[in-house]
């Protein structure tokens, strides 16, 4: 890349997977690409397993990176700045990890931004020998040991998952917090929040008491919490609030005062039985209902700014005579073949001009091409029991979620969809090998559907679900594919980064592709677990995961994070 700019080649780097980029810099000459190169890998890096927080839990911007890669680091080797560092304490990284701080005491004070994933007994063995000033969040699983008063004293961001009950008063927050989560089950403790908190989640708790909670806080989130609407008082700057599974019933009453500058409120699995006399802040932009005891939103004074609204999962049989407003996106999927107030018909339904998204979800609507749907529309998912001829789709339609009945026998060369389509899932019907016409598809699903399948070139997120393992004997998908989800093997692209396969064979030999960095393979209906036998690894796998014998686990996962 001789004669190109600097910052035009910081800016492509940005693109290159982080494993990829990694055996690039490891076949590079000592040189000022190798040095641009070292920048972008360990600018945010990740030490531990991933597997405790699942294989996506740290952000695509972190690089796994081993203990001999953490050695040459501190003794300045690499020339790279580290701005944030992620820790997850698992064994037997956090012993290695403790010896690497005892060797290189300084090393990790001189990061910016570190995060902690673990125990509550391990982080506090940690703090109790280095200094802890720059760890900025915690995310403490069997937080009983944890004292407030030892917490680091610029924390901003603190998770408290307590394994049993506890009864104490829990004070004395560092002044830098700003977001505090508490996972707990049936605690009746006290808690007096720190001033300056901004946002706060609860769930479990059982206290009958009355939380004040800080006026500067912006977001509530209390999930599974005992409590009353007529004896708090909410904050008058909250601008998100989420009260799930609390046993509120009655929203109508006048104690039930929401602040004027709330924009989000989420009501889910509670026995709410009307809105019709709630008086909702003008500035409410989305509103959550699901899994309520909803029957109807006929009388309700929906606010003007209002863009989102989920009332799935209710029994609400109908919209006509309900003003939607300006809604951009409405939900009301959710069917249950023992709730007969379902919704049937759409024909009768008027729908703003300005809705983006509509989500139905598998109601069986029985007439559909009767249904006038506006032009705005981007996404829309819908069961239909109608012939795919007599469908019609908006012009602009980006998202396409559509499920036909159970053994069908539709078929997909039938339907006319729009060419703007990026993302499209088909469940149910029957496929052939056809040109789909689709020239701006990004993403396919086509589960549990009859016969072959061509899949478009443009494809790049591909999902192929079916118990008939011949049509994974003729698939062909496209260069270009990224993450692939099949429920059998397959001949793969070089392209796939991400690949899970549900009925894993392993008494064949298997090829993975060359840049894969995740694979999450399960044995099925093949005896399992899934074993090394004859699968060849690439080396910019990072992760495997599934039903897998723990010794392949450990061949990846162990060498990419220790050596």
């Amino acid at each position: 890349m001789k004669g190109v700019p600097p910052e035009i080649v910081e800016n492509i780097l940005q693109y290159i997977q982080l494993p990829i980029l990694k055996n690039i810099y490891d076949n590079s000459p000592n040189d000022h690409l190798k040095f641009l190169i070292a920048t972008r890998l360990y600018r945010k890096i990740h030490y531990g397993l991933y597997h405790s927080f699942g294989p996506f839990y740290y952000s695509c911007e972190d690089y796994c990176i081993s203990i001999e890669e953490l050695y040459i680091l501190a003794d300045g080797n690499i020339s790279a700045s580290v701005q944030s560092l992620t820790i997850a304490d698992d064994e037997p990284y956090y012993n290695e990890f403790l010896s690497f701080s005892k060797a290189n005491p300084t090393f990790i004070s001189t990061i910016a931004k570190v995060k902690y994933l673990g125990t509550g007994r391990k982080f506090m063995e940690y703090a109790a020998q280095f200094p802890v000033a720059n760890f900025v969040e915690l995310d403490l699983k069997n937080a009983e040991q944890i004292r407030v008063a030892n917490l680091p004293s610029n924390v901003h961001k603190l998770s408290l998952t307590f394994s049993s009950p506890i009864n104490s008063v829990l004070m004395g927050w560092p002044a830098s917090l700003k977001t505090l989560k508490i996972d707990w089950q049936n605690s009746t403790a006290s808690l007096k929040l720190p001033s300056g908190l901004e946002e706060f989640e609860c769930r479990g708790w059982d206290n009958e008491g009355i939380i004040e909670f800080p006026q500067g806080l912006k977001r509530l989130k209390l999930k599974g919490a005992n409590i009353s609407v007529d004896e708090w008082q909410l904050p008058t700057l909250l601008e998100e609030l989420e009260l799930s599974n609390c046993g509120i019933r009655d929203i109508e009453t006048p104690a039930f005062l929401l602040p004027s500058t709330l924009k989000k409120l989420s009501l889910t699995n509670n026995p709410i039985t009307s809105l019709a006399n709630v008086l909702f802040p003008k500035d409410l932009q989305f509103l959550n209902v699901l899994y309520c005891e909803l029957t109807t939103l006929e009388g309700v004074s929906f606010p003007l700014l209002l863009q989102e609204l989920r009332v799935d999962h209710n029994s609400i049989p109908t919209f006509e005579n309900v003003d939607l407003g300006s809604l951009k996106l409405l939900d009301n999927s959710g069917y249950s073949s023992q709730n007969p107030n379902y919704m049937k018909h759409l024909s009768k339904t008027t729908f703003p001009d300005t809705l983006e998204t509509l989500i139905l979800g598998d109601l069986p609507i029985k007439d559909w091409p009767q249904a006038v749907l506006p032009n705005t529309l981007k996404q829309l998912t819908l069961y239909c029991t109608d012939d795919p001829k007599t469908l019609t789709f908006p012009p602009a339609l980006e998202i396409l979620e559509l499920q036909f009945p159970y053994k069908s026998d539709y078929k997909y060369s039938d339907l006319n969809l729009p060419l703007s389509l990026q993302k499209l899932e088909l469940i149910f019907g029957n496929s052939s090998e056809f040109d789909w016409n689709l020239p701006n598809l990004k993403c396919m699903t086509l589960i549990n559907f009859e016969g072959a399948i061509t899949i478009p070139k443009t494809v790049m997120m591909l999902s192929i679900i079916t118990n008939n393992k011949k049509v994974f004997d003729a698939l062909e998908i496209p260069f270009g594919a990224e993450k692939v989800t099949l429920s059998f093997q397959a001949k793969l692209p070089n392209s796939v980064i991400d690949l899970e396969i549900l009925n894993f064979d392993s008494g064949t030999q298997y090829v993975l592709p060359q840049k894969l960095a995740s694979a999450r393979l399960f044995s099925g209906q093949f005896e399992g677990p899934v074993k090394r036998g004859l699968l060849l690894l690439p080396e910019t796998l990072q992760y495997i995961d599934g039903y897998v014998d723990p010794t392949l686990a450990e061949e990846v996962n162990l060498k990419r994070c220790m050596k």
